[in-house]
């Protein structure tokens, strides 16, 4: 089914392991790796194979010719029989057909010469000793259409020369070699071979020079050319008896007598011949070996049983490798058939390709394909090994454990061919094998799944024939280590089906095995159909069951149970976008294999692309997800019992889409969003901060473009899981590796609900908790998914986790670790929830603010407790700010204020808002202006309000340092509290530079005058980790693979920041100046030094003269609930709201610093309220508000 002190050590120790309070971690924080490609650069219609040792590391590596694309190109051999991507050499060989290796030069390296048939161009490649190549000579043959090359000492000089021939121009030639890799028409050889095929040089007389020997189909005969001496040849000797249509023949000896014989086959009767050598040019008439072979292709002969002789190796007409062997005296009369071999044979070579000392088989076909098969003592060449990739116009990627290695596999369609690769569990991937014999045969959209009730994942993939009612869906069988060889299954249409568009299983029946849904775009049934075939338990499937005809072409059916009774219902999509019916719809499982008539789920008049289901707000219903390409994503919430919401909800900005992928990529137990975004081969992530709360779009990763499939699967077995993209366009497909699972130690927090001590995979992860490493004296704080991780060198560690907050260990927290060169998985640490008061946090930060220009902001809404807790937040733009969008959108918009109505927060999770606002122009420049974001608990009418307040400040400047420091707190009183008044410090950054930053890390070193242990690592633009070092108050965050665009590329986008806060000493004396300031390094560039921030302690007496009222501006006023209080100047005192009768309702503290506060009064009844202030030194104030 598709489904992170001088001298203070001792004491610091002690505080880490008994503070109480929350630590909120970053709410964006995975990470994907760099492009990491599976197939890429195909071959168009190979025609000739070399083998050589071209790297010089011992193993035989692969050299291709391909007249398709013109390429010559190699593949590097692991020693284990494992090929590099295609390495290409050159695409500009017009009409490559032969290429061979040898020492050219004498360098020891071995080079190479290849054929350009339609340039008449002899190409040489010379060989730097690494694999390195040269285009050192195009020689132009000077004849038409050269077909053929050899390398061999024709002259006896101790050089490699190139003899060529043309069968259309019936002519033989040579190249002298100089010595160095330089060669010179040294003239023809014969003049006598009309009609001539093919060549082979070999000594055939005996006299120690190399002569040629030629097949002349148009004679129907073999014959030969004595080398003279010197470079010169005699006239063409023909050898006794008739092959007709003799094609392509070979000279190796076969009794051990030291002579060549001559192997010759006939296309005409598809026999094979051997011409025995009697010694001294004179050889026997023609035996008859076979009669069975396939007379059109070339055939090898070597020792493959190790007995001492050589054997035969030929293709059948059945695509087949008839293996004849040697029985020492030249009898050939036993036959083994190869079948593991793809049909369309064009050629094969021998060689030892794994290095095992058995000679291996290698072969190619003209569709594209080169495969080894290893020559295994036990049941030999029974395995075909792609040495290709499957590279053109990839369709289809998916995922299963094939080999029941524990090992998770990957399928892929490409080019209407199968195959899979094996996986290692470290994310790298064997050899692709092949599903079917016949590569061309139509294979379509893949999928995976038991059909036969052995425990063993199947394959099931559709065969398109390209129009007309016969159209096939077909499975084969898994017999256990990935052994596909048995026959196709086919699964029959009585109604005949066209234009398959996707395939899905699962049990439509309640029989408990897996059946088959389709959907496909013609039929006699109806011009879109979606349907079943009912699995009996066996793989046998009854004829399909017509569910429905559906709209446009069905891009989707998935098998997926929508209304929570336990059946699988099957969802559709009709996948076009504009005013028609509905498009996404679903039928209902009645049980037993009915289904309801077809139910809509999309509406009149808007169509769309695809659909995905998935479960988006965790509420245990399946929701649906749709796609409309450049028009966005949009939700339909799953209302229960079949119902979904009649309107979706929009999840802009997202827009210009290529592929959606919904995963949960930062293993935080909530679907996320990945896109790729249109031609451009970026990789996005929308968060899902749940439930259904997305965070804006941020970039992971860029790769190829014009993606045309996004698939997931944890490929390296840490837990999270790799996104995989394929591009039809760019003949490419590969996979992006997670990087939020890389730590040299690592582990989890989390909440043991069944205080077992184990993570289980329905328990909930902490974040902010604080783990110790020592002797290293860092601190690690666990991420969204509950990971802490240290990046540390080998040796013994000792880990300590405390009581955090209101979260109590289960089991002791010291542990003595070891590390070695390999990361290590370290404890998971299991906390039990105590007491605690329910009550959400916000933050606000925003990019510096330049005249009239858009800058992102962001608010982030934490809940630090123990107890689950909804809220409202309420974020107010300054009136020199001008909302311009945001992510999600707001549920309300009244004036200056945005409101969003947050579900329940879970207990020590967060939210966060993405906003675009426009500062105002030029002539407010100096202005300082805010947003302002505050949380309104969801209480009843009567009940103490509780509104807290954050407010960012900045000044609108029309040029300025993008990289900066900011601090919430300039001042604090004497008599501060060091948890009311917690320092904020917002660290901002932008790439200013000329191309993108693939990391950045920012270095604060913290002030001793600050409680390090209260450090709570906040928000951020991007995904991060943070490491704290104890000893000296290092403080780092790191950004890896964050791909900022540079600002002239993408101003908004080249913008970002971190937030983390941390309390004072407590007693610090007036006068006291806390600085704090950072260093910032994009990639390797020298560090980017930020002002400097300072924070000092007060006496507030000694700054405002007692008979200076403070002035009140309240707005708005009158109001319907929510009332802003401006101050004149920085505040610090008591505020509170009394009603008509002098009755107090509320009153709360105001920190010292304070702009602007918020009171909340929803739900009280309209009429006239007093907002009340008062403040040491200074005379009270009031103002008069009216509540609507």
């Amino acid at each position: 089914m598709k489904t992170t002190l001088p001298t203070k050590k001792s004491a610091l120790r002690i505080l880490w392991a008994v503070l109480l309070y929350p630590a909120s971690v970053p709410f964006l924080f995975a990470q994907l790796s760099s492009y990491i490609p599976l197939t890429s650069g195909g071959i168009e219609q190979p025609t000739a194979l070399a083998v050589g040792d071209l790297d010089g590391d011992g193993n035989p590596d692969v050299v291709s010719a391909s007249d398709g694309d013109h390429r010559i190109a190699w593949y590097r051999n692991d020693g284990a029989g494992r090929f590099s991507q295609q390495l290409t050499l050159t695409t500009e060989a017009h009409g490559a057909i032969d290429v061979e290796t040898g020492d050219l030069n004498g360098d020891g390296s071995l080079d190479i010469a290849a054929v350009a048939s339609l340039d008449s161009n002899l190409v040489v490649f010379l060989n730097n000793g690494a694999g390195g190549f040269e285009t050192v000579q195009a020689v132009h043959l000077a004849v038409l259409k050269p077909r053929g090359v050899e390398l061999v000492d024709l002259d006896q000089d101790e050089d490699l020369d190139i003899v060529w021939f043309s069968d259309a121009a019936d002519s033989i030639g040579w190249l002298a070699n100089d010595g160095a890799g330089t060669f010179t028409p040294a003239g023809g050889i014969g003049s006598d071979v009309n009609g001539l095929f093919t060549i082979q040089v070999a000594d055939l007389d005996g006299d120690e020079d190399l002569d040629v020997l030629c097949s002349l189909p148009n004679y129907d005969q073999v014959g030969w050319l004595p080398n003279l001496g010197n470079g010169q040849f005699g006239a063409l000797i023909w050898l006794e008896g008739e092959i007709p249509a003799v094609k392509y023949i070979l000279a190796t000896d076969l009794t051990g007598d030291g002579l060549p014989e001559v192997l010759a086959a006939s296309q005409e009767d598809n026999d094979l011949f051997l011409l025995p050598n009697l010694g001294g040019g004179q050889f026997g008439g023609a035996v008859l070996i076979s009669n069975i072979i396939w007379g059109n292709a070339p055939f090898q002969a070597a020792d493959l049983d190790l007995d001492g002789d050589r054997d035969i190796l030929i293709a059948d007409p059945d695509g087949n490798l008839d293996w004849f062997l040697n029985d020492g005296q030249g009898d050939f009369s036993v036959m083994e058939e190869i079948t593991a071999t793809t049909s369309g044979l064009q050629g094969l070579k021998i060689a030892d390709i794994d290095q095992d000392g058995r000679p291996d088989i290698i072969t190619f076909a003209y569709w594209d394909l080169i495969e080894w098969l290893p020559n295994k003592e036990e049941d030999p060449f029974s395995l075909a090994l792609g040495i290709t990739r499957l590279s053109h116009n990839p369709k289809k990627i998916t995922h299963a454990d094939l080999n029941q290695d524990g090992h998770t596999d990957l399928l892929l369609e490409a080019d209407q061919k199968m195959a899979w690769f094996p996986g290692d569990g470290n994310g790298a991937f064997g050899s692709p094998r092949r599903f079917y014999k016949n590569q061309y045969d139509g294979a379509g959209m893949i999928q995976s799944g038991d059909l036969n009730g052995d425990g063993l994942s199947d394959v099931i993939n559709t065969r398109l024939f390209g129009g007309g009612p016969s159209d096939q869906i077909r499975w084969k069988a898994n017999n256990g280590g990935g052994d596909f060889s048995g026959f196709d299954h086919t699964i029959i249409s009585n109604m005949g089906i066209s234009g398959l568009s996707d395939i899905d299983v699962g049990d439509l029946n309640g029989d408990g095995v897996n059946d088959v849904a389709y959907a496909a775009y013609n039929s006699p049934g109806g011009p879109e159909v979606v349907g079943w075939f009912e699995n009996n338990g066996a793989g046998q499937f009854s004829s399909d069951v017509h569910l429905g005809a559906g709209t446009g072409v069905n891009t989707l059916v998935a098998c997926v149970d929508l209304d929570g009774d336990g059946l699988t219902d099957i969802l559709a999509c009709g996948g076009y976008v504009g005013l028609m019916p509905p498009s996404i719809f679903w039928f209902r499982n009645l049980g037993e294999g009915n289904f309801a008539p077809k139910a809509n789920i999309s509406q009149t008049g808007t169509g769309y692309y695809n659909a995905f289901p998935a479960d988006l707000d965790s509420d245990g219903l399946t929701d649906v997800l749709a796609w409309q390409g450049a028009y966005g994503l949009f939700w339909f919430r799953n209302l229960g019992g079949g119902a979904f919401a009649s309107s979706p909800a929009s999840l802009s900005p997202v827009t210009e889409i290529d592929e959606v992928l919904l995963v949960d990529l930062d293993r935080d137990g909530d679907i996320d969003i990945v896109y790729a975004q249109e031609d451009n081969g970026d990789i996005n992530w929308l968060e899902n901060q749940g439930p259904a709360f997305f965070q804006a779009p941020q970039l992971l990763a860029t790769g190829p473009s014009d993606i045309t499939g996004l698939h997931a699967a944890d490929l390296n077995e840490d837990g999270y899981p790799e996104i995989i993209s394929w591009s039809w366009a760019n003949d490419a497909s590969g996979y992006y590796e997670n990087l939020t699972g890389r730590a040299a130690i690592s582990g989890f927090c989390f909440h043991d609900g069944n205080q077992n001590g184990v993570f289980d995979a329905d328990e909930q992860p902490l974040r902010g908790v604080p783990v110790l490493l020592e002797p290293a004296g860092l601190v690690a704080y666990s991420d969204a998914a509950g990971r802490y991780r240290f990046n540390v060198p080998p040796g013994d560690y000792t880990l300590e986790a405390s009581n955090h907050y209101c979260w109590e260990r289960i089991v002791d927290s010291t542990y003595i670790l070891t590390l070695a060169e390999e990361p290590i998985q370290g404890p998971d640490i299991g906390y039990a929830a105590g007491n605690s008061q329910a009550g959400l946090i916000a933050t606000v930060a925003m990019a510096p603010l330049r005249c009239t220009e858009i800058v992102p902001a962001w608010v982030l809404v934490e809940n630090p407790n123990c107890t689950a807790a909804p809220g409202m937040v309420e974020v107010v733009l300054d009136d020199l700010l001008t909302f311009v969008s945001a992510t999600p959108l707001p549920e309300a918009i009244a004036g200056d204020t945005l409101i969003w109505d947050l579900d329940s927060i879970p207990a020590a999770q967060s939210r966060s808002i993405y906003l675009e606002v426009q500062a105002a122009d030029a002539n407010y420049a100096g202005e300082i202006t805010n947003i302002s974001a505050q949380i309104n608990p969801l209480i009843g009418p009567g009940d103490p309000l509780v509104s807290k307040l954050y407010v960012a400040v900045d000044t609108i400047r029309c040029s300025y340092d993008p990289n900066d420091k900011l601090v919430n707190l300039r001042y604090v009183p004497i008599d501060y509290l060091p948890v009311e008044h917690e320092l904020v410090y917002t660290l901002r950054f932008q790439n200013t530079g000329n191309d993108t930053a693939f990391s950045v890390r920012l270095r604060d070193t913290l002030s001793a005058n600050l409680n390090w242990p209260t450090l709570r690592p906040l928000g951020s633009s991007h995904a991060y980790y943070t490491v704290f070092d104890t000893e000296t108050g290092l403080l780092e965050f790191v950004f890896d693979n964050i791909l900022l665009p540079d600002s002239t590329a993408d101003e908004r986008g080249s913008h970002g920041f971190v937030q983390f806060a941390v309390q004072l000493l407590a007693g610090l004396p007036p006068g006291t100046v806390v600085p704090n300031g950072a260093g910032i390094y994009f990639d390797a560039n020298p560090v980017v030094l930020t002002n400097t921030v300072e924070t000092r302690v007060v006496d507030p007496v000694s700054t405002h003269a007692p008979q200076e009222p403070r002035a009140l501006n309240v707005y708005p006023n009158p109001g319907s609930g929510y009332f802003r209080v401006r101050f004149d100047r920085p505040a610090n005192g008591q505020l509170s709201v009394r009603d008509a009768m002098g009755r107090l309702l509320l009153s709360r503290k105001i920190p010292a610093g304070t702009a602007e506060a918020s009171i909340g009064l929803s739900g009280y009844p309209g009429g006239i309220y007093w907002i009340l202030w008062s403040e040491e030194g200074m005379k009270p104030a009031a103002a008069r508000i009216i509540l609507q």
